[in-house]
């Protein structure tokens, strides 16, 4: 046979065979996103790792990688663990020698010897022993927005020696709105939390785990359970002294605490009674000190901050200040009373109001929360500012200054509010004379005409 002969014979064995050959492509692959996986996990995953990784996904934990049917062991690797779980693990893996820490792949890991029946249950079992965590698929709306922008954009390498993409000049002026609303993810940005999931999967699994610590209410160890939580978390709000962090309906607050340790008490009691008299203020759930930290976890006031002082500075907060303004310039004068009413009864309750924050009020288009109340530190009276101090938080405190280009539109709506906050003032038997001389000494609001201010 010569041999051309032979590579003709060659080429019809593998003609022949490639027609009948079939190749199973199940549990070899190298990558496959988390949520691909789970909506198919036979194709994905072998059996004797399947329930190891339901009860993982259950707990809102992401599966790396696992074991396939060329191994004679099982193993799950896992993948954005929360910090809660990683203390977890570090613990299992002192006395447990199948829970493992892979140095290779930087994450954590279990395995259990032999693939039959008795090692299914046995992966499965571990699996148990980790507990519900938060998702970490999200990013917060400044970092959402600042990748957005990017998207597409030139690669440059900057100073660093790091290769990136600059801002694309198409999506420079991209609002937070408009670049949700472009990419289809407006429905994954929940503002009170400030966060943009990647996939209502995840954003499901979140809510998941904020259910799960709602169905420990009656355990006295609730709040320890929110101060866990806490710490792999960024502080959704900032203030001078103290951090807010936000599960859904519930807020954990958390600062220096330098008074009586009785004090505790007081606060959650005086602000149950506030509660059951109609004022607006959220209730608490519980309060803990412990190394002179006070954690205090409380309802969510309804509705969204009242304003923010980086408004000033981007369109969109531009807007959104100028929206504000008008709807408050829009309530009638029971609104305002109420208001006020809620004010002084809070400093009757004993507790201070700071009004220094706008931040500190929370609105929903219909009514205004006070939130983060403490007891007076001091004896000072603060009642004859009310009406003046009330006035500075509707407007928003210093903002206006800042925006000379929406400086008149702005102006036009904090007149308007000034005039019903007097009148609410009157109809509640206050003396408005100081408030114009302070807010309105030149006419510049009217205030001197509509109520008569005589001037000597």
């Amino acid at each position: 046979m010569n041999d051309d002969q032979r590579i003709e014979d060659f080429k019809k064995k593998f003609s022949s065979n490639s027609k009948t050959q079939q190749v199973n492509t199940q549990y070899q692959y190298s990558y496959v996103e988390l949520e691909d996986v789970i909506k198919n996990p036979g194709e994905y995953i072998i059996p004797q790792c399947l329930p190891a990784c339901k009860i993982l996904w259950d707990k809102n934990i992401e599966t790396f990688m696992v074991s396939n049917n060329d191994d004679d062991y099982l193993y799950v690797l896992l993948f954005n663990v929360s910090n809660e779980n990683k203390k977890l693990l570090g613990e299992l893996i002192k006395t447990d020698s199948r829970y493992f820490f892979d140095q290779f792949r930087g994450t954590y890991g279990f395995r259990v010897n032999g693939i039959d029946e008795n090692s299914k249950k046995e992966l499965a079992i571990l699996a148990g022993k980790l507990q519900v965590q938060d998702t970490l698929r999200y990013k917060s709306s400044s970092q959402f927005l600042e990748e957005f922008k990017t998207t597409g954009g030139k690669l440059i390498i900057d100073k660093n020696g790091v290769i990136k993409r600059d801002i694309n000049p198409d999506l420079s002026d991209f609002t937070l709105e408009e670049a949700l609303k472009y990419t289809h993810m407006d429905q994954l940005y929940i503002e009170k939390e400030d966060r943009v999931y990647e996939s209502i999967m995840y954003l499901k699994w979140h809510q998941r785990y904020l259910s799960s610590l709602k169905s420990n209410a009656k355990d006295d160890k609730l709040i320890e359970k929110y101060i866990q939580a806490s710490k792999r978390m960024d502080a959704s709000v900032r203030g001078s002294n103290k951090k807010c962090y936000v599960f859904g309906d519930v807020v954990l607050l958390k600062g220096l605490f330098t008074g009586d340790n009785n004090e505790k008490y007081k606060k959650k009691e005086r602000k149950e009674l506030l509660k059951q008299s109609g004022v607006n203020v959220c209730r608490t759930i519980d309060i803990l000190i412990e190394d002179n930290i006070e954690y205090e976890l409380q309802e969510r006031a309804k509705g969204e901050i009242l304003y923010y002082y980086k408004m000033a500075y981007t369109p969109e907060g531009k807007r959104k200040f100028l929206s504000v303004l008008d709807s408050l310039s829009n309530q009638d004068i029971s609104f305002y009373k109420k208001f006020l009413e809620d004010w002084y009864k809070i400093l009757d309750m004993g507790f201070d109001v700071d009004p220094s924050k706008c931040s500190n009020f929370f609105y929903d288009g219909k009514s205004i929360c006070f939130i983060d109340l403490n007891l007076k530190s001091n004896s000072v009276d603060r009642s004859s500012w009310v009406l003046r101090e009330a006035a500075t938080v509707l407007r928003g405190g210093g903002i206006v200054f800042a925006c000379k280009d929406i400086y008149d539109e702005a102006d036009e709506k904090i007149r308007i509010i000034y005039q019903k906050i007097c009148m609410a003032a009157l109809e509640l038997g206050l003396n408005i004379d100081d408030f114009i001389d302070y807010f309105d000494l030149d006419g510049h609001y009217g205030l001197k005409e509509i109520f008569n201010k005589s001037y000597n």
